[in-house]
C-alpha cells in the first residue's frame, strides 16, 4: 500500500513529466494491491451482475461482537451444503438449505470484521477457516467459552477477540451487489488471509522503485 504514495510523491519531481506518471500510475494500478478508497470509489463503475476479487493489505480494526452479533452459527455438517441449521426439538436440528436433520451440526464462524488501512475503513464478513484464522481457536471452543457463564471462561472470551484485533494482513477479498427488501448495496467478504509478509512487501517496494528509476531514466533521454 505504499507503492502508490511514493509514485504520486515522483509527480512533485521535474525529471518526471505527468503524462509520464500516469502512464507508471496505470500500469503499478494493473500490478498492485489496492487501497479501501479504491473499492469504494469503484461502486459506481462496475457490473452489478458480476462477482470481483481483490487484493489487499488491512488492518483488522474491530470484530462485530456485541450482545446482539453471534460470532459462529450451527451449520450443516453435509459435504458441499454448510448451511445454517435450525433447532427443531431439543438436539435436533434440520438445514434450511438442504432439510436434512442432524444431531451434531458443525459450529462454523460467522464474523463481521472492519478492515482499515490509510484512506478508509470497510466492513467484511468472513467464514469458517478464515475466522479461525483471525481467532486462533475454533469457533467450537469460543462457542464454549461464551455459553459457560463463568467469570473466567468470559474474560477469556474477551481476551480472545481483543487479541485478534489491530494486526496487519494480506487479505483476498470478494465484491458483490446484493439487494434485500427492494434496497441494494454492494457487500465484501474474505476468502484469504495471511500475516502480512513485510519482507515480502519490502522486496517488492524495492523492486518497483527500481522499475521507476528505469522509467526516469527513459524520460531523461528523450
Amino acid at each position: 500500500t505504499l507503492f502508490r504514495s511514493l509514485l504520486r510523491d515522483l509527480a512533485s519531481l521535474q525529471d518526471f513529466s505527468k503524462d509520464s506518471i500516469r502512464r507508471m500510475l496505470t500500469q503499478f494500478e494493473m500490478k498492485s494491491k489496492l487501497f479501501l478508497a479504491d473499492l469504494q470509489s469503484m461502486e459506481e463503475k462496475l457490473d452489478k451482475n458480476e462477482k470481483y476479487y481483490f487484493d489487499l493489505n488491512i488492518v483488522l480494526e474491530h470484530i462485530q461482537s456485541d450482545a446482539l452479533s453471534m460470532l459462529y452459527y450451527f451449520a450443516c455438517p453435509q459435504a458441499n451444503c454448510h448451511r445454517k441449521v435450525v433447532e427443531i426439538e431439543p438436539s435436533k436440528w434440520r438445514c434450511t438449505n438442504c432439510y436434512k436433520e442432524t444431531r451434531d451440526p458443525n459450529i462454523t464462524y460467522k464474523l463481521m470484521v472492519l478492515m482499515s488501512d490509510i484512506t478508509g475503513r470497510l466492513w467484511a464478513n468472513t467464514f469458517d477457516k478464515i475466522g479461525e484464522t483471525i481467532l486462533g481457536v475454533p469457533a467450537s471452543e469460543l462457542r464454549d467459552l461464551r455459553e459457560s457463564h463463568k467469570k473466567e471462561d468470559e474474560f477469556e472470551y474477551m481476551r480472545i477477540i481483543k487479541n485478534a484485533l489491530m494486526k496487519e494482513y494480506s487479505v483476498k477479498i470478494f465484491m458483490r451487489y446484493e439487494t434485500f427488501k427492494g434496497k441494494g448495496e454492494w457487500k465484501y467478504g474474505i476468502v484469504k488471509i495471511n500475516a502480512l509478509n513485510y519482507k515480502n512487501e519490502a522486496k517488492d517496494i524495492l523492486e518497483y522503485l527500481s522499475y521507476y528509476q528505469q522509467q526516469g531514466k527513459k524520460e531523461e533521454s528523450r
